[in-house]
């Protein structure tokens, strides 16, 4: 192993450590759902004393208390904003977390692992709204969501076009020619199945854009690509620039869904 190794891998852990932050100050935002006050010192009590014991390793324990210590307080500052919080499905960086941001930039998104889990947070009340795709271009109506949207009880309140640009993405160093499969979610393969074909690529459908991005850079598969935003991951982790030959010609409508008309 070399010096540039344990440094790619130091940046691929520090990646996964801001992920998780996160994914914690969301779930921190989701409990106002749940609770009237912000100040709980019982509760930061308690973590904090959880987080002392389970100090070990070269983490002592006045590190790891600190360190949560502002974790918290950052976590109350933002439950303290009020933010809306809009359910996508996907990971974070997809199109339609792009597509929630064009309908209201300063909404706390939320990432779901399926379009279901969207309708159920929103019908639930954990969050405000949902975004979904409903049909593109190329790859016409997306059927799970339109089969959904026949039975919810949720009410459409907006919808967004926007412009697809998929790239071909993999980590830096990859050999492209020895590329032998793309991973994205299905309407992505179905916009990109002519290029796909023409570079002798097959498609390998994954739950999300973003998601089979997020895997790629953290599993470094060998012969794998994704189809994706390239703006989704930095440079120095996915870095080929795709195909764009549909660019002006792909796009997606969004519909945006509440439980009542009168919550937007």
């Amino acid at each position: 192993m070399t010096l540039d190794d344990l440094r790619l891998e130091i940046d691929t852990l520090d990646a996964k450590i801001l992920s998780l932050l996160n994914q914690r100050m969301e779930k921190a935002i989701l409990t106002t759902k749940y609770k009237t006050d912000i100040e709980d010192g019982s509760r930061e009590g308690v973590v904090l004393e959880r987080i002392r014991r389970s100090s070990n390793g070269l983490i002592d324990s006045s590190f790891s208390t600190e360190l949560f210590s502002r974790i918290i307080t950052k976590s109350k500052k933002l439950q303290a904003k009020g933010y809306k919080t809009i359910g996508f499905q996907g990971e974070h960086g997809a199109y339609s977390e792009v597509a929630a941001k064009q309908l209201m930039a300063n909404a706390a998104t939320m990432p779901c692992r399926e379009f279901s889990d969207v309708f159920d947070a929103v019908e639930s009340g954990l969050f405000d709204y949902g975004i979904v795709p409903v049909e593109n271009t190329l790859g016409g109506l997306v059927g799970p969501v339109n089969s959904i949207l026949i039975y919810t009880n949720l009410k459409i309140v907006a919808a967004v076009d926007m412009p697809i640009r998929h790239c071909l993405v993999c980590p830096p160093g990859t050999d492209h020619r020895e590329l032998r499969y793309a991973w994205s979610h299905s309407q992505a393969l179905a916009q990109c199945r002519y290029f796909l074909a023409r570079n002798h690529l097959e498609p390998v459908t994954h739950y999300d854009t973003a998601g089979s991005a997020k895997d790629i850079a953290e599993g470094r598969p060998k012969g794998v690509a994704a189809l994706a935003r390239f703006t989704l991951f930095s440079a120095e982790n996915l870095c080929q620039r795709g195909d764009k030959s549909h660019e002006n010609r792909i796009g997606s409508r969004y519909a945006w869904q509440v439980r009542h008309l009168y919550r937007l």
